[in-house]
């Protein structure tokens, strides 16, 4: 369930191969509902950023008839320190 998975900062690979990189995550301030703040990656540069409901984040995807997870963490991208210095 999303409500016990942690979303961390930095990149993570959708289902379809598009990264992204997670700013942070903030609650909806009328509903409470956890949101994921992100960017694709094509935008790193920009200062276009985008919301996810973290239960879609955190959801599932059926793909070529297996259920796999929409996004999965990246650890092995590093974000350059031009990037970490800007947000």
């Amino acid at each position: 369930m999303s409500h016990d998975r942690r979303v961390y900062s930095g990149f993570y690979k959708r289902y379809d191969a598009d990264i992204i990189y997670v700013v942070t995550t903030a609650k909806d301030g009328d509903t409470g509902k956890a949101t994921v703040i992100y960017k694709p990656n094509s935008l790193l540069h920009d200062n276009k950023f985008f919301t996810i409901s973290k239960d879609s984040f955190c959801s599932n995807v059926v793909v070529d008839g297996i259920e796999v997870p929409k996004y999965q963490r990246q650890t092995q991208i590093k974000a350059s320190s031009e990037l970490i210095r800007k947000y």
